[in-house]
């Protein structure tokens, strides 16, 4: 029995009482310093290539805690069997024995295998950076592909990938790799027609059937790959490469892909079919590619008169020439950007004045206008056009004074008037416009610009211009308009006095100063304007 026991527990039971309490305490101390060691060793020492303790230090612990296994779930048996003869006894103390032993060997080769690097090659290492070391001394085809196609590293598999370059490995990594990315790697270094196109035809990876169709010219094989694919990218690199007019037109009019459509488009010469998709495609980037090869000028004028596209109207006013057409785009066309640039194409005095009338878009009307020479349409544009910029435009060009006088008079946009003002040099139309404007600031620069010719005139005029203000009572954009017409009503009033001196009554004093006070304010409450006529009180 004594026999038996020590053979089952590593020799721990063998000699007398002291030479056991020896061997406890000698194994479990060389234990506990090479498991201390293995624990202080770092990654880093063994790809140094330091002595390799970790591996031994690991050994030891595994063995270290089979012992403890052994003897601790052995100790109760081994008692009984110790005090007791009992034959029943000493084999159930045998068959727990073995069973332990058998447990704790199979535990240890396990941990041996699969949690330490013990006896391991360092292409196998548990450490990617060992392996990534280890490759650069690799060079057998066997474990590079082992490495590139079945690491759990990405880092390992892509630098495994880089040195394989048999066409058979390539073909296995290309087919069976866990990573597409390798497998696209394999593809891309891979010759054999015959396995590229096997690959784009049958693998389940659209990645790596992209990258073989990448490398296929053969136009059957492009074709079928651009009818059956199941992936739009694999479909449009075939596409790409189609030189089949005919299926390439049954895609751009049929397939439902956009993408594809346009990618067909661009390969396609028919202009039948270019128009077709220009008119009929829901998708207006599909017919923007099929609108910028066309050239017919009646699919180009359907295009800009009815497309709800914006950007395609633009496209194709740029290509169109018929003046008729051009003029029922800057007519009716909804967008002024694109009224604009047709307008920058005609030169049609009559449609060029109905647009400087009916358009509200001032860079349109503006435009138009600059292309207009007839006095007659220039008089009716500043008269009737819709803008207020479109009309002061027109007015710059128009040199009937007796007309500007009455723009200067009537007109309801403040600028128009003022641009016509600037273009009268005629006294009486300046004495006109000074009598009969209902608006200070027209009356006023009517009278200065008269009294600079030296008409006595303006001192009527002049003296009104100088009660200019606003109706209310509260400081505002239009009191201090009015405070720059009367202080430039003042200079020319000076002006005038000195050079007419007969004029410099009482009578012009008085009314110069109740016009000073008020007299002829929109208001009846009394206010100072002291600070824009004190030249004509002093």
């Amino acid at each position: 029995m004594e026999f038996i026991t020590d053979m089952g527990l590593f020799v721990w039971f063998a000699g007398n009482f002291w030479t056991k309490i020896l061997f406890t305490i000698l194994f479990f101390g060389v234990s506990a310093c090479l498991y201390s060691a293995s624990k202080h060793t770092t990654e880093d020492e063994i790809l140094g290539e330091t002595v390799n303790i970790r591996y031994l230090g690991t050994f030891y612990y595994s063995l270290t805690k089979a012992f403890k296994i052994v003897l601790f779930s052995g100790l109760g048996f081994f008692a009984v069997c110790f005090f007791l003869s009992s034959s029943i006894a000493y084999w159930v103390f045998i068959i727990f024995t073995a069973f332990i032993l058998l447990f704790t060997l199979s535990r240890f080769l396990f941990n041996i295998r699969e949690k330490t690097n013990f006896l391991r090659p360092a292409w196998k290492h548990t450490s990617a950076r060992v392996r990534l070391k280890a490759l650069n001394t690799i060079s057998s085809e066997k474990i590079l592909y082992k490495l590139a196609a079945k690491d759990v590293d990405r880092d390992v598999r892509q630098v495994a990938m880089g040195k394989i370059t048999t066409e058979e490995v390539l073909e296995k990594i290309a087919k069976h790799g866990i990573d597409y990315c390798e497998r696209c790697t394999a593809v891309e270094k891979i010759s054999n027609l015959a396995v590229l196109e096997k690959i784009v035809l049958k693998d389940k990876d659209s990645t790596v059937r992209k990258a073989a169709a990448i490398k296929i010219n053969r136009q059957q094989t492009l074709e079928k790959v651009a009818r059956v694919d199941t992936s739009s990218e694999v479909r449009a690199v075939a596409i790409k490469k189609i030189k089949n007019q005919a299926l390439l037109e049954k895609v751009a009019l049929k397939d439902n892909d956009p993408y594809l459509r346009k990618i067909a488009l661009k390969s396609i010469d028919n202009p039948e079919a270019l128009g077709m998709s220009a008119l009929n495609d829901k998708d207006s980037e599909v017919r923007g590619v099929a609108l910028e090869k066309i050239k017919n000028q009646e699919i180009l004028e359907k295009v800009a008169l009815k497309d709800n596209a914006p950007s395609l109207r633009k496209i194709a006013v740029g290509k169109i020439n018929n003046p008729e057409v051009l003029g029922k785009v800057a007519l009716n066309d909804k967008d002024p950007d694109i009224r604009e640039i047709v307008v920058g194409k005609i030169n049609d005095a009559g449609v060029l004045t109905e647009i400087a009338l009916k358009d509200e878009a001032a860079p349109v009307g503006k435009i138009a206008v600059k292309k207009i020479n007839n006095q007659d349409d220039l008089e009716k544009i500043a008269k009737d056009g819709k803008n207020g910029n479109t009309r002061q435009e027109a007015v710059k060009k128009v040199d009937n004074q007796g007309f500007l006088g009455k723009v200067a008079i009537t007109d309801g946009n403040s600028n128009v008037k003022k641009e016509a003002l600037n273009r009268i040099s005629d006294p009486e139309i300046l004495d006109m416009v000074a009598s009969k404007s209902r608006d200070f600031v027209i009356m006023g620069a009517a009278a200065v610009k008269l009294a600079n010719s030296g008409d006595q005139r303006a001192l009527e005029y002049l003296v009104m211009a100088l009660g200019a203000r606003s109706v209310n009572n509260k400081a505002t954009t239009a009191e201090e308009f009015y405070s720059t017409i009367r202080i430039d009503a003042a200079k020319a009033l000076q002006m005038l006095l000195k050079k007419y001196p007969e004029l410099n009554t009482k009578v012009v004093q008085e009314r110069i100063t109740g016009a000073t006070y008020g007299q002829y304010t929109e208001y009846s409450e009394y206010t100072d304007h002291s600070d824009c006529s004190w030249e004509c009180r002093d």
